[in-house]
């Protein structure tokens, strides 16, 4: 499904690269996020948010990767998946990241 992002976050914070973390690799719990059903974690040193329903047994269960999309407002994205306020893009020159729902309209 096709949409455009309407408002860009990063005015707000800065955005950080991550790794892709594998299926398996430990994640350590801080605090439930303010956003629904995201948890603010630990990963391999580095703090990030990831789904709850993507741990298991405090490990990852899928391969996972926290970086949001650097989108600019109007750009159009492809939406690959969506996770309870925020959904898995991929942008027109084909960067993968997450956005928060609420950044983006359908197309």
């Amino acid at each position: 499904m096709k949409a455009r992002i309407v408002k860009n976050p990063f005015e707000e914070w800065e955005r950080v690269e991550y790794p892709t973390f594998p299926k398996g690799t430990e994640v350590i719990i801080h605090k439930e996020s303010e956003h629904f059903n995201w948890l603010e974690v630990e990963i391999q040193g580095k703090e990030a948010y990831v789904a709850e329903d993507f741990i298991t047994d405090g490990r990852l269960n899928r391969d996972y990767n926290p970086t949001e999309l650097d989108g600019k407002i109007g750009d159009v994205i492809e939406i690959k998946e969506i996770n309870t306020l925020w959904v898995l893009a991929e942008d027109m020159q084909g960067n993968i990241g997450w956005v928060l729902g609420e950044n983006v309209v359908s197309n």
